[in-house]
């Protein structure tokens, strides 16, 4: 790793100490780049739109390989499932992480301590009725995320 990486990694990881987090997880800029984007275009949405919808304090991010190819996948929801491998808070939403464990995940690096601010936010349940989510779906390409698919609200 050169130099300039190992910088953009240690920026990302301060940056993210200051984010009221639970644990010491490195998320790379690349990620951190997009969720921050997604979120703060997604609360400004939901802010502007809350007589219609609200802002959910979940987002799901999941890494996950498709006939043999990576995607992220990165959701809103109302609920975490009990799956969940790794978290964070940012701007007073969890961030769970999912499928951490594939050779898919190339942005995360966690530690395995388990969350433990979970407190504030539900876990899904089948009686929790319908919810519209939003996702985003990346593809992995090389050491970098390009947009696959938002239709349903786009955000690039």
């Amino acid at each position: 790793m050169t130099m300039k990486p190992k910088l953009i990694w240690a920026i990302s990881i301060i940056s993210l100490l200051g984010c009221n987090f639970n644990k010491s997880i490195e998320v790379s800029p690349i990620l951190m780049e997009k969720l921050e984007m997604i979120v703060g275009k997604y609360e400004t949405f939901s802010e502007e739109n809350k007589s219609i919808m609200i802002n959910p304090p979940v987002y799901s991010v999941e890494f996950r390989e498709i006939e043999g190819d990576c995607f992220v996948l990165i959701g809103t929801d109302l609920a975490y499932y009990p799956e969940l491998q790794e978290c964070m808070i940012y701007k007073d939403n969890l961030i769970a992480f999912y499928g951490t464990n594939t050779e898919c995940n190339k942005f995360l690096k966690g530690n395995d301590i388990p969350c433990d601010e979970l407190s504030q936010f539900e876990v899904y349940s089948e009686d929790m009725g319908n919810y519209r989510s939003r996702n985003w779906v990346y593809k992995v390409v090389g050491d970098s995320l390009t947009m696959y698919d938002q239709s349903n609200f786009k955000v690039e």
